[in-house]
């Protein structure tokens, strides 16, 4: 006998808004959910590169620069080159300019890397110099299909911009994506743009039914309830809560449950440290206060009440409703199932987050995070069946 099997390597993190919720969303006081900004996101992690960046240019002591050879490739090391993604692109200053190279090796903190242009005497990369990521490097486009470095954290239907053009995508398949372009693609050199960013729109808000606060006019001195995109009944957000499940982590949830198995909330504290990954099932009431950074996964509903005035950091998934209100303020992402098996409107059903953002965002979206979520999961082999796959030899 055979049998098929699905390979995921860490979380997929396909999130298409700072609260992406099945049940109908109710915001109410005055908090905001914010999603990036579509029209001015670089597509690099962190987005204040060159500002900051994953990690930094490690030169020999007394090596004053680096000239980048006219031809082939060359090592380079770095402080830190956990996140840096093999097979990826990175950005990094060279000779006062941000240009874009190939990861193609990765030993340890040493780079192997490939320009993505032709240098010259005067590309020179200084020590400490910061080094970006571009979240999803394009290899190769050709009309309607794109080759990426890493597919992980986009969605069917997700709006994305190449350049000057606007698209949305139709399907992803392995490392490739088919796009609809709005208005016929971008002009594309498969020698001197490898490495393009794409750049992915990520709402304030997206749910499979409603968001009544959408169609409310509350703009101005800070009332803006949900920034930078409000998705109502939008197909971005799967009808089937395993469907849900399974885009976020990148297997079934009773594959995910044997691996992870729940603890029960009653040990959870609601601190998270290290970025490390918590699960928990919840049957009680309580209002929790959240802490630290990581993934916090919940089977049961959900209560947050409040947070450490840092706020808490990372991706909270929870299979059950959700309430958050009070201070708790989270940076990176929520997302809700909700416990109807069919979808409804009623009051038995929502996701209900309000009270106050303490001047910021009460969920706001990090891309930040969540790549070094995805990162930080790398090393995680699942190997999944495939149901029905059996067949005789």
């Amino acid at each position: 006998m055979e049998r098929q099997y699905n390979v995921s390597c860490g979380i997929v993190g396909a999130i298409p808004a700072a609260l992406t919720s099945r049940p109908l969303i109710e915001v109410s006081g005055n908090p905001r959910l914010e999603g990036e900004d579509f029209a001015s996101s670089t597509g690099l992690i962190p987005r204040n590169f060159p500002q900051a960046g994953v990690t930094r240019v490690s030169l020999p002591s007394g090596v004053s620069s680096l000239t980048v050879p006219l031809s082939g490739t060359f090592t380079l090391n770095v402080a830190d080159a956990s996140l840096i993604p093999n097979g990826g692109y990175i950005q990094i200053p060279t000779g006062g300019t941000p240009k874009t190279y190939r990861v193609v090796a990765k030993s340890g903190n040493t780079l192997t890397l490939e320009p993505t242009f032709t240098p010259s005497s005067t590309d020179v990369i200084l020590p400490l110099a910061p080094v970006g990521v571009v979240e999803y490097g394009i290899q190769s486009l050709s009309g309607n299909t794109l080759t990426l470095a890493d597919t992980r954290g986009l969605v069917p239907g997700q709006a994305i911009r190449v350049k000057d053009k606007l698209g949305t995508i139709s399907s992803i398949q392995g490392n490739e994506i088919t796009v609809t372009w709005s208005s016929g693609a971008p002009d594309w050199n498969n020698q001197t743009d490898k490495g393009t960013a794409l750049v992915a729109q990520v709402a304030g808000a997206a749910s499979r039914l409603s968001i009544p606060v959408c169609s409310e006019s509350r703009t101005g001195g800070g009332k803006a309830v949900v920034v930078n995109g409000c998705l109502p009944n939008s197909n971005l957000v799967p009808e089937e809560a395993n469907e849900l499940f399974q885009r976020v982590f990148g297997v079934p949830k009773e594959v995910f449950q044997r691996l992870y198995p729940p603890s029960p909330s009653t040990s959870f504290t609601g601190t998270l440290s290290g970025w490390e990954l918590k699960v928990i099932s919840n049957t009680s009431t309580q209002n929790f206060t959240l802490c630290g950074q990581g993934i916090l996964v919940v089977f049961g509903n959900f209560k947050v009440n409040n947070s450490c005035d840092a706020g808490f950091q990372g991706l909270l998934y929870v299979a059950g409703d959700y309430e958050q209100r009070g201070n708790a303020v989270i940076t990176g992402a929520v997302v809700v199932e909700g416990n109807a098996d069919i979808l409804c409107n009623s009051q038995d059903c929502i996701t209900d987050v309000r009270g106050t953002g303490q001047g910021g965002g009460k969920i706001t979206y990090d891309p930040w995070v969540l790549y070094r979520l995805k990162m930080a999961s790398e090393g995680k082999l699942v190997l999944a069946p495939v149901p029905n796959s059996w067949r005789r030899l």
